[in-house]
């Protein structure tokens, strides 16, 4: 059995999300099968969602994550240090 410690992985790098809502614009609301005949999206606030080790996997899980109604963006982590 090995007793062998595991150094702590410090994360660099924050992954930040905003959310959209579908918002249906036609004066008679008409929806064709789950589609709106004229829409746009709202977009919300900034908000904190994951941490990273390094960039390269916040690069990567920001592409693995991206959908129509949400935007991802890498932000560097902002030391405690600093704070």
């Amino acid at each position: 059995m090995s007793t062998e410690v595991i150094p702590e992985v410090k994360n660099t790098h924050e992954v930040h999300i905003r959310r959209g809502v579908l918002i249906n614009d036609d004066p008679q609301r008409r929806c064709y099968n789950g589609c709106y005949f004229k829409s746009h999206i709202e977009w919300g606030e900034w908000e904190h969602w994951m941490d990273m080790p390094t960039e390269e996997h916040a690069e990567r899980a920001a592409r693995i994550f991206a959908r129509d109604t949400q935007e991802l963006k890498v932000v560097p982590k902002v030391s405690e240090e600093l704070l």
